[in-house]
């Protein structure tokens, strides 16, 4: 990471939104949303989320997206959390999200390293205006 313009707000007594954009090395970036909800004892938990990564050019190109930002009703889905992928040729969405689910959705932490390893596996030798 090397720079961040993330806004972190109050929206209620109960809620936290953080909303922003890292900037990372090579131009890549995540593009966070995040809702958090305090309960009663002062513990925290995530009710909405999307982390949409990318890189940056003429145009902000998407890599990938996690997100339960909205219900992605598929019959292979039972919950909201999936992840989207894009093509890096054409940069459109390349076929149905892919179910994460509940248990597996991924940390802002997590996203920050994948994001370095499609860097390093490939994204680096990618002619991006």
């Amino acid at each position: 990471m090397v720079s961040d313009d993330l806004q972190y707000t109050f929206t209620g007594e109960d809620r936290f939104e953080i909303r922003g954009r890292i900037h990372c090395h090579h131009g890549l970036f995540i593009d966070v949303e995040k809702t958090l909800e305090i309960n009663a004892r002062d513990q925290v938990r995530t009710v909405r989320y999307s982390y949409d990564a990318g890189v940056s050019g003429r145009s902000d190109r998407p890599i990938f997206r996690y997100d339960n930002a909205h219900l992605y009703a598929r019959k292979s889905h039972p919950d909201e959390h999936h992840r989207h992928r894009y093509d890096t040729v054409t940069w459109d969405e390349t076929g149905s999200p892919e179910w994460v689910g509940r248990t597996r959705w991924p940390h802002l932490s997590q996203v920050i390293d994948e994001l370095g390893e499609w860097w390093e596996n490939g994204g680096s030798v990618l002619d991006i205006p």
